[in-house]
């Protein structure tokens, strides 16, 4: 059956959405996961997985503005001194050279290296709280290359922000922190509380 014409049919009789991937729900639901206790040392863990998250995700907000302020004063005071000197044409070219070439090489990172990182990443972090499992958007390929295309991105004067984005690094971040080699973040590495 064609999966546009039961649209309106409820129940759905196609099985268009059966294979779509989802997150585990059975585990939050069970017995043993509903009455488990958290002592003191699983309470600390938590705030100090908070933490290392929100820090994590502050410095590399950090390393980002610093990087896209030197690139663009960069990029700007190479113009303006040309510029100065009379020169016409080729602080045209430079500071449109510049700006293509960072565009080009977020975008050659974003569709050959981590497709993932397209887009904010608020419309897939949120579905992925809703349970939907999206493929290869939580890696640390796709944060890298959300950080790096976001830079380039913002230097090369597209129209995009970091908002958006920075909520997407600081998933992949807490991603990373979780799976840290630390025995205390073991309890962290199931679908509810990653979510």
């Amino acid at each position: 059956m064609d999966p546009r014409r039961s649209f309106g049919e409820y129940p759905r009789k196609d099985t268009y959405y059966r294979s779509k991937p989802s997150l585990n729900f059975d585990v939050i639901r069970s017995k043993i996961f509903l009455n488990r206790t958290e002592n003191k040392c699983d309470r600390l863990n938590r705030w100090l997985s908070h933490m290392m998250i929100g820090v994590g995700t502050g410095t590399i907000a950090f390393c980002m503005a610093t990087v896209e302020d030197y690139l663009t004063t960069l990029k700007s005071e190479n113009a303006q001194d040309w510029l100065s000197e009379g020169q016409t044409y080729l602080p045209y070219f430079y500071y449109t050279g510049f700006a293509v070439a960072c565009a080009l090489i977020s975008t050659l990172l974003t569709v050959y290296i981590g497709p993932g990182a397209n887009g904010s990443g608020v419309a897939e972090i949120m579905g992925i709280l809703n349970g939907v499992n999206y493929k290869g958007v939580i890696s640390m390929r796709t944060g890298a290359v959300k950080v790096v295309g976001v830079v380039l991105a913002v230097v090369g004067s597209l129209c995009v922000g970091k908002e958006g984005p920075l909520a997407h690094i600081g998933a992949v971040m807490a991603m990373v922190i979780i799976y840290m080699p630390y025995s205390g973040f073991l309890q962290f590495q199931n679908d509810h509380d990653k979510r």
